[in-house]
């Protein structure tokens, strides 16, 4: 009866797992306004995108560095969902193939990194350092999630009581996620100047996906809380596209090739309860733009050419002394 009662109990904690990984944006915590998911695995099998891991990019150095330290290797991870707070920072649940003895092993060895077994979880890894403050919580040999400790801790607060973030309803799409991204903007916040004042507190959801395998092709979802904005928002997304289209030539050329681009092919659509905005970028243009950022953290402003100086005056030599 116990061995039964155990393999039940196993079961059950493995249905629970598969069943809350569906969709782990709705256990982040409620502070978290920008949340999505990425299919890692689809956006490396393009050639144009996974050339910009060359090995040297912020991206592949990091990975060196948590193989080396943890023996982590995020080169397995096939899945990512995300969340963004803006007072707590970011946090992230990887699904790949991790080694749990080697790496507890590798923590504990480690000065800077602190062991824990808190209930629920396999352990869990701190950052002693100061200023740093990550946490990584293994779930299971499948499963990891990274961020700082305030996020970490609430995340697994979330699953150990069960609750959901209070807008779950609006991540439900996250559920079965099928775009290489998606990700969902719980609002505008009110710094957005570039719109008509007092709109973008009327903007109540924002939905970005991205697919393709010739091009990235783009869809914002734009949901108001007003369902009779949809049409007027449309006409005027609809006629700023064609006023910005109606720019002299010089103007458009300083736009930048992503912006070109996304001008170029961009279309509004009523489509309620929201407003699709759709757009396509070539893919050599992402290849160029995410191996700016990835080279340097943020993407690099040109800088204008500097004027020639003008030539100096060659100095006279003083007259000579009048006797």
């Amino acid at each position: 009866m116990k061995r039964l009662l155990a393999m039940v109990c196993g079961a059950t904690a493995l249905v629970a797992l598969a069943a809350r990984a569906e969709n782990w944006c709705q256990r982040f915590a409620d502070d978290n306004v920008l949340l999505g998911h990425v299919d890692v695995k689809g956006v490396r099998a393009i050639p144009e995108i996974n050339a910009v891991l060359d090995g040297q990019d912020r991206l592949s150095r990091l990975a060196n560095r948590a193989r080396k330290q943890m023996s982590v290797d995020f080169e397995t991870v096939t899945e990512v969902w995300f969340g963004v707070s803006p007072t707590t920072g970011p946090i992230a649940v990887l699904r790949g193939d991790f080694n749990l003895v080697t790496i507890r092993g590798a923590a504990g060895a480690s000065a800077n990194l602190r062991v824990s077994t808190p209930p629920g979880v396999e352990f869990v890894v701190a950052d002693t350092r100061p200023n740093k403050g990550t946490m990584v919580a293994f779930l299971s040999p499948q499963e990891i999630v990274v961020g700082k400790a305030a996020q970490v801790e609430a995340f697994l607060g979330n699953l150990a009581s069960g609750k959901r973030h209070a807008r779950q309803q609006d991540l439900s799409g996250l559920e079965a996620p099928k775009p290489l991204v998606e990700c969902v903007l719980l609002g505008l916040p009110k710094e957005v100047q570039k719109l008509p004042a007092g709109l973008a507190e009327h903007l109540g959801l924002l939905t970005l996906t991205v697919t393709g395998q010739t091009s990235a092709d783009l869809v914002l979802t734009v949901q108001p809380h007003n369902p009779e904005m949809v049409a007027p928002l449309a006409t005027w997304c609809q006629s700023s596209l064609a006023l910005l289209r109606l720019l002299p030539p010089e103007q458009l050329a300083s736009l930048g090739p992503v912006r070109k681009a996304l001008l170029a092919s961009a279309v509004a659509t009523a489509i309620p309860p929201g407003v699709a905005l759709s757009a396509s970028l070539p893919l050599a243009t992402v290849h160029d733009l995410l191996a700016t950022a990835l080279a340097t953290g943020r993407p690099v402003q040109p800088q204008p050419t500097p004027e020639a100086a003008p030539p100096q005056a060659t100095p006279q030599p003083a007259p000579a002394p009048q006797p």
